[in-house]
């Protein structure tokens, strides 16, 4: 647990230093950044409260996000992930969900195209992040 808890502060002072003293607000105004909400988007938008990581089923992903910073080369914010895990099989199974802080990074023709979930508390296996290549 104190291993969790450690990884847990790192989490936080990273997340902060991310920020730095850029106002949400000042972010929005200066930034045109957008990110993909599904695999084929057309229409990336700014600030999703929603985003999916699987594309061929939709049993991974994020919802209800709130955006705490929105910046130029990164965003932080927090919300749930949904995930079916498939145990015994996907059929079965249902869909769980977890809290969860996400930064979003890796600036591609105005696009986010990684998010790093951090889970908060209660995960879905035994990593304290996940990483989603979204490109």
């Amino acid at each position: 647990m104190k291993k969790l808890v450690a990884i847990g502060s790192t989490a936080m002072i990273t997340l902060g230093a991310l920020v730095g003293s850029t106002t949400v607000a000042q972010a929005r105004t200066k930034t045109p950044i957008r990110i993909k909400t599904f695999c084929d988007a057309r229409k990336p938008v700014a600030e999703p409260k929603q985003i999916s990581f699987a594309c061929a089923d939709d049993n991974y992903g994020a919802t209800g996000i709130t955006w705490q910073h929105w910046g130029r080369l990164n965003a932080i914010g927090k919300g749930q992930v949904y995930i079916n895990l498939c145990e015994p099989t996907c059929v079965e199974d249902g869909m769980r969900t977890y809290p969860a802080q996400f930064v979003a990074t890796k600036v591609r023709k105005g696009l986010f195209t990684k998010v790093v979930v951090i889970y908060n508390g209660k995960r879905p296996h035994t990593a304290d992040t996940d990483s989603v290549d979204l490109s």
